[in-house]
């Protein structure tokens, strides 16, 4: 999927942690990078990823494609 995002002009950013709940602690700082770097769209993959895109989305509206594995 990162290859198609960016053939297509967009940026792709991963946020990788340890473990499930690292990610979710994640929240403010993927909302802060979000917002300075005026992201429009935010994909990831259920059940954890897609958990902390739907609470990004929550809190700036920002869409969110989810992809369930």
């Amino acid at each position: 999927m990162v290859e198609a995002i960016e053939n297509a002009g967009g940026r792709v950013t991963c946020f990788s942690t340890s473990n499930n709940l690292k990610l979710m602690q994640q929240y403010t700082g993927v909302m802060d990078y979000c917002k300075t770097n005026e992201i429009d769209l935010i994909h990831c993959h259920f059940p954890w990823a897609g958990s902390l895109g739907i609470l990004v989305f929550a809190k700036i509206k920002i869409p969110v494609v989810l992809y369930r594995t």
